[in-house]
């Protein structure tokens, strides 16, 4: 008998409980400041998420304007390389020229 007894308001203990949750559940569904704060979590984890991204997009874009400064200094350089050979060669070819000449040139 105190078996049966001690099952029975085992069960009764669960029913309640589970009475109690769904209580509680319904009150957090229905109560507008459990709304009101869902809602501003919801707006505040997409403004965060927002930044994120415009954070993320300025620091590609600040890469891809770092890349193409790089790219056109690069070409610069090689420009001015390119021009400072040029002019050497140009040199060396009077020098030759006004060698050959003075060789030429009857003394």
């Amino acid at each position: 008998m105190e078996k049966e007894n001690e099952k029975l308001r085992k069960v009764q203990r669960k029913k309640e409980a589970r009475r109690i949750e769904r209580l509680v559940e319904r009150a957090y569904e229905n109560d507008p400041r459990v709304k009101q704060h869902a809602q501003q979590e919801k707006e505040a984890k997409a403004r965060a998420k927002a930044e994120r991204q415009a954070k993320q997009a300025a620091e590609r874009a600040a890469e891809q304007q770092r890349k193409a400064e790089e790219a056109a200094a690069k070409a610069a350089a090689a420009e001015e390389e390119e021009a400072r050979l040029k002019a050497e060669a140009a040199e060396r070819k009077k020098q030759k020229e006004r060698e050959a000449k003075a060789l030429r040139k009857p003394p």
